[in-house]
């Protein structure tokens, strides 16, 4: 019985489909990405959040509706213990909206400036050409405040982190105005009007919206549907006064900021809970295809929940594809992750020395490592080339007696012996002082 259960276990995939396993190599630029993120943000006045892995199933419904494509297909779903319905959270949003509301942030100053760098889980059929079921995420919200400048350095904000990953000539800044309450109602009503009876010219999934999202329509990437989305009423006709002036204000302060930026009139956002402003960053050749970066208002949603309106904008970035955008424009990153030193050590005496010798180089900031095993010389120095370390530190038992080590130069084959005691001193000299991984109390945050 148990073989039987072997045998099934050795046929599953290593790695569920649409998840992957961040290596080393990626992890330097994610530690990079985070880098830059962090650091715009805190530029920026934003405060760095983190939000429980789990949501009620009843909370994210209510957020985004229960007619929407991420509730009845993309939630990972699950009863806890207790027998609550619970759900991963799968996207950033739901999870600061919550914690305004529970932590009575409209009672803090305002706005509030949240930033986060969290995963997320959404379900993703697996026909989609690029299809992540776990992802990183970083994106920033301001909540409590309406004003075109505000939105305005939101932008901005991830306008410089482009250009901070130099990926931002890649993407081009979409935007567009979905209206508010006041406008948005007639244009809504003229735009189902417009697809009822073209309904055989659509595709399946978008005929099953046109009675209550017709917005959806706009995100297919079907031919037929994306023709229909152009011939379809523009929403800048139905603006109200106040969308107006909002819109080329926020125009006019982009200008004033140098960020070049395409009007796009079809745009409507990731979310359906959406409204006012919404902007994307597309890729320049694959167009909505590949879309990295989006954001936008969701003045109403917080009011659904809690009765009382309140304005919140925001975006939010999938890291995976700026690590490919970044890959693709041969980007190198800095590397924290290289060795600097291998030792090598040839009796059992050696290997106390070794061993001390070696946290003493990590103390001082000298990325060590040594295979304190069984081993001759030759495997020990082949597996320092495999390393790619510059130096090496060889120890036998006359090295011990002596109180002396002998130290290789991998690059050039050279070696010589120095002084137990010295070792240190002279191996921060040879790696340099800008290249110690050293830190001080407080700069890990």
């Amino acid at each position: 019985m148990e073989e039987n259960q072997n045998n099934n276990l050795s046929n599953l995939s290593p790695v569920p489909k649409g998840i992957r396993d961040i290596l080393p190599e990626d992890h330097q630029y994610l530690t990079y990405i985070k880098k830059v993120a962090r650091h715009r943000s805190r530029q920026g006045g934003f405060r760095r959040i983190a939000t429980p892995m789990m949501e009620r199933e009843e909370f994210i419904t209510a957020i985004h509706g229960k007619n929407s494509d991420l509730v009845k297909n993309n939630l990972y779903k699950f009863k806890d213990p207790e027998g609550n319905d619970m759900v991963l959270r799968p996207e950033g949003y739901s999870g600061i909206i919550r914690a305004y509301l529970a932590h009575e942030m409209k009672d803090w100053p305002q706005p509030i400036e949240l930033y986060y760098i969290e995963p997320y889980f959404e379900f993703v059929p697996q026909e989609k050409k690029q299809f992540y079921r776990s992802y990183m995420e970083f994106g920033a919200v301001s909540i409590g405040e309406k004003a075109a400048a505000l939105d305005a350095q939101l932008i901005y904000l991830a306008h410089k982190i482009l250009q901070d990953l130099n990926i931002e000539s890649l993407f081009q800044l979409q935007i567009n105005h979905l209206g508010c309450e006041v406008c948005r109602p007639k244009y809504l009503m003229d735009l189902e009007n417009y697809f009822v009876g073209k309904e055989r010219s659509l595709c399946f999934s978008c005929q099953e919206k046109v009675a209550n999202n017709p917005h959806y329509i706009f995100r297919c990437h079907e031919e037929d549907c994306q023709i229909l989305s152009e011939l379809a009423p523009k929403v800048n006709n139905y603006w109200c006064e106040d969308c107006s002036k909002f819109y080329n204000r926020l125009r006019s302060y982009l200008e004033a900021l140098e960020i070049s930026y395409r009007e796009n009139l079809g745009l409507v956002g990731k979310y359906d809970f959406y409204t006012g402003l919404v902007f994307e960053y597309w890729d320049r050749d694959q167009k909505k295809e590949n879309i990295l970066l989006h954001g936008g208002s969701f003045d109403e949603v917080i009011g659904k929940i809690s009765g009382e309106k309140i304005p919140a904008v925001g975006f939010n970035m999938r890291l995976e594809k700026a690590i490919k955008a970044m890959k693709k424009e041969k980007i190198k990153v800095p590397s924290k992750d290289n060795l600097q030193v291998f030792i090598a050590q040839l009796s059992r005496e050696a290997k106390k020395k070794c061993l001390q010798l070696m946290i003493s180089l990590r103390e001082a900031g000298i990325k060590a490592i040594g295979v304190l095993g069984k081993g001759s010389i030759r495997e020990q120095i082949t597996l320092a080339e495999k390393f790619k370390v510059p130096y090496m530190i060889i120890m036998g038992l006359t090295e011990v007696r002596e109180n002396i080590i002998i130290l290789r130069d991998m690059k050039v084959g050279q070696q010589k012996v120095i002084s137990y005691d010295d070792a240190v001193d002279v191996i921060k000299k040879l790696v340099g002082e800008e290249n110690l991984d050293t830190y001080t109390e407080g700069e890990l945050g």
